[in-house]
């Protein structure tokens, strides 16, 4: 029996808690389409500002802005795949002015010639003079 329990690890020094990490991913993702202030993100788990773009960065390795373009990005990808929508919709509908902001996401290698996202996005390319 007690090796199917899992011991929690103590949070690392400086980052934030479990419970902070969910809550502030949680708020990214419901607010994926806004402008998210890192005062508001502190806001949340009681923090301030200064502290709390450190202890995130600790926690999830990228800065906060950062981690909150490249989840627009991933969401963007997602709907992509799934619907026959314009990147444009799609750009509009998780919060970016143009389109070339989707698209500087995304590895020319998973763009076709017109510059629409492929639907073997996320693959790697084969390297060259290999056959299918």
């Amino acid at each position: 029996m007690q090796g199917n329990l899992r011991r929690r690890r103590p949070p690392t020094r400086g980052s934030l808690a479990v419970w902070q990490q969910r809550i502030v991913a949680t708020y990214i993702e419901e607010h994926l389409a806004e402008a998210i202030s890192l005062h508001a993100l502190a806001k949340l788990v009681d923090l301030s500002p200064y502290y709390f773009c450190r202890a995130f960065k600790q926690s999830f390795g990228i800065p906060p802005h950062r981690y909150h373009v490249n989840r627009r990005i991933e969401r963007a990808k997602a709907l992509l795949g799934e619907r026959e929508s314009s990147v444009t919709d799609v750009a509009l509908e998780v919060g970016f002015s143009e389109t070339s902001s989707v698209l500087g996401g995304v590895p020319p290698y998973d763009r076709d010639h017109s510059n629409r996202i492929s639907p073997h996005a996320g693959m790697k390319p084969r390297p060259r003079g290999t056959e299918a």
